[in-house]
């Protein structure tokens, strides 16, 4: 009798152990899905905001050297070769 509880504990303690196991190994995988996904949301963002200082430093450095017509060319060329290169 004392040997068959011992072999029960056992055989339970092993399926604890591997049910443990299993749910480790998804918390993992859920948690690598999270992180992968949160990079490309901050590198969207970072790319974003370094767009939007790029074409703000050059509207403000090109303001005494063009006309408002060439200014706004050359913001519009700008952002167009900014969206290609993101895409």
């Amino acid at each position: 009798m004392l040997e068959e509880t011992k072999k029960q504990r056992t055989e339970i303690l092993k399926e604890a152990a591997q049910t443990a196991k299993t749910q480790a190994d998804h918390i993992l995988v859920e948690a690598r899905k999270q992180i992968v996904f949160e990079t490309k949301e901050a590198e969207k963002h970072l790319s974003s905001q370094i767009s939007h200082l790029a074409v703000e430093f050059l509207q403000k450095s090109i303001v005494d050297l063009f006309s408002k017509e060439d200014q706004d060319l050359i913001v519009k060329n700008a952002l167009d070769k900014l969206k290609k290169r993101v895409d």
